[in-house]
């Protein structure tokens, strides 16, 4: 992945190589894209020399605070006017489209003790406008590039599906990759993403992943192994999370161990029994697994 000049660490470059997809297949992809374009105007992303390049986002913290925890935190995949401003949950609509909010991912985020970003003494970050909006998204990406937030987590954070789709219509989220890029691309899209992911997980030395996306999830149980299980049966059955334990292989016989958990997806985390999951699983995390 390569940065974006101006966006500062947050939105990358990525790019998919083609060349190996059949003739139909490459044509119905190019035709869908090209409606693609027509229905997302503003979604920034080419085709030439058989590669599609386009703007992903993810979160490496600059700075990381001792004593804290890494986590990675993971998505289906970005929104289009996330990618545009340049921030994670940059905002979202009400039910009048003139009318924006604070993205709700921020409020379960601190009410389940995950992170807590600080307040503006110039502007009311909870309130995002058009007028606003750019400052606020300034301060909160410098704030989780420089690890300035309230928390036992240093958080890094990973749209699994890195092509940015809109919030709603017909190829909205993970489902709309799929069927704007077709299986046999998809596929591919697959394999190369979880390889971002585990590149993540090996440089920071990550343990901890939250999964918030279960297309995310079950990707990441499939193309990691299964480790050694820490818990007994009765014990899972007593928590009221999903729970994988597994790793990935270093080389030299040498493995990376991984406790995955899958949390409720950020739709519906403001549910109250949504909050006592991703609060339970944070616990979990900062004073261990019951047994």
């Amino acid at each position: 992945m390569k940065n974006i000049t101006g966006h500062d660490i947050i939105i990358y470059l990525r790019e998919i190589n083609i060349k190996g997809l059949s003739e139909e297949a490459k044509n119905r992809l190019i035709r869908n894209l090209t409606e693609y374009r027509k229905l997302n105007s503003t979604v920034n992303f080419s085709i030439n020399n058989d590669r599609i390049v386009y703007d992903t986002e993810v979160l490496i913290p600059v700075r990381k605070r001792p004593g804290r925890i890494n986590l990675l935190l993971v998505f289906g995949n970005p929104s289009v006017h996330s990618t545009e401003e340049g921030m994670f949950f940059s905002y979202e609509k009400t039910g009048k489209s003139d009318r924006w909010r604070e993205h709700r991912a921020w409020k379960a985020l601190k009410e389940c003790g995950l992170l807590e970003l600080k307040e503006s003494k110039k502007f009311d970050i909870h309130r995002p406008n058009p007028g606003n909006i750019k400052a606020i998204n300034d301060f909160k990406r410098h704030c989780l590039l420089n690890a300035e937030y309230k928390s036992p987590f240093n958080v890094f954070m990973l749209p699994y599906f890195s092509f940015s789709t809109p919030a709603s219509g017909k190829y909205n989220g993970v489902a709309g990759i799929k069927k704007l890029f077709g299986a046999e691309v998809f596929s591919y899209m697959e394999e190369s993403e979880f390889q971002r992911f585990k590149n993540i997980i090996l440089k920071h030395k990550i343990k901890y992943v939250v999964s918030f996306q279960k297309s995310a999830f079950d990707g990441i149980c499939r193309r990691m192994k299964r480790g050694k299980t820490v818990l007994s049966e009765n014990s899972l059955k007593r928590i009221p999370f999903k729970l994988i334990v597994g790793h990935i292989d270093i080389g030299s016989g040498r493995i990376h161990e991984i406790l995955l958990y899958q949390a409720p997806s950020t739709r519906l985390l403001l549910g109250k029994k949504n909050k006592e999951t991703l609060l339970s699983i944070a616990n979990s995390i900062t004073r261990g697994v019951p047994l």
